[in-house]
């Protein structure tokens, strides 16, 4: 009965996609009229559509993909959300990817990354960052530099090494020259920030803004304190 059911909600939603309105669109025969076979693959699409919008994407577990996608205003799905052939039909029918997918994180090393030695500017920099974490977060932090063009990220910091890495492609070389700045010092406590996070999902999310919001505090205090920290007398 239940398979004579998903057929008939699957001729149904065939005919009368057109006339489904969007706050209808979830219903549950709609729901299992997608997991049938007999929903063809643009009614599939356009429930797809009507449902989650143009941009839509899969929970990845890159959790910098996912806020990536979040930042370009994409809906970010969770595999809870749906069942698990109604994730399928989404993938395989209607063209549903993954966040990593379409956001790569870059993580990765490869023949267009490249470690770079520091010039004095730069090793200025990754001196101010250590300082503010020993202060901050309170531990010694590895600094690292590289160049990797085409990648979207600036500055990335792994909290299991301890590495706070710069993409001097992305950055710049003049981007150093500016030493201890208000540019420079926002940066590296955005970093920071990733210091202890607990957020499995993702890598800006409400952990991490707490962790900023604490360490724009810590930061004043340190430098009210500890002028010279900051290179003020």
């Amino acid at each position: 009965m239940t398979s004579y059911l998903k057929d008939l909600y699957a001729e149904v939603l065939n005919h009368t996609i057109e006339e489904v309105p969007e706050d209808k669109i979830s219903q549950g025969w709609v729901r299992e009229a997608v997991e049938d076979r007999r929903t063809t693959s643009e009614v599939v699409k356009e429930v797809m559509q009507k449902r989650f919008g143009e941009k839509v994407v899969l929970w990845s577990s890159d959790r910098r993909a996912n806020e990536e996608a979040v930042g370009a205003r994409y809906e970010l799905l969770h595999p809870k959300e749906l069942s698990s052939m109604e994730r399928r039909r989404f993938v395989e029918t209607a063209g549903l990817k993954h966040a990593s997918d379409i956001f790569p994180s870059g993580s990765g090393e490869d023949e267009c990354s490249k470690e770079l030695h520091p010039n004095e500017d730069m090793q200025q920099i990754g001196g101010y960052a250590r300082c503010l974490a020993k202060a901050l977060v309170n531990r010694e932090i590895r600094i690292r530099f590289y160049s990797r063009f085409g990648e979207g990220i600036a500055a990335s910091y792994d909290q299991a090494t301890g590495t706070l890495s710069f993409n001097v492609a992305r950055l710049g070389y003049e981007w150093f020259k500016q030493h201890i700045a208000a540019d420079t010092t926002s940066l590296i406590l955005h970093e920071l920030a990733h210091e202890n996070q607990r957020d499995p999902d993702y890598a800006h999310g409400p952990a991490f803004r707490r962790n900023l919001e604490i360490l724009a505090g810590k930061a004043v205090m340190l430098a009210l304190r500890h002028p010279s920290v900051f290179g003020m007398s």
